[in-house]
């Protein structure tokens, strides 16, 4: 399963919601992030 993660869209941000950690933990339960 892949999973999106939406980015902000405010001019110069380049924030997404989702931490390296919990992507780590999503890859490794066999998603793609």
């Amino acid at each position: 399963m892949k999973i999106g993660v939406p980015k902000e869209i405010a001019p110069n941000e380049r924030r997404v919601a989702l931490t390296p950690e919990v992507a780590g933990r999503l890859v490794k339960g066999g998603y793609e992030v």
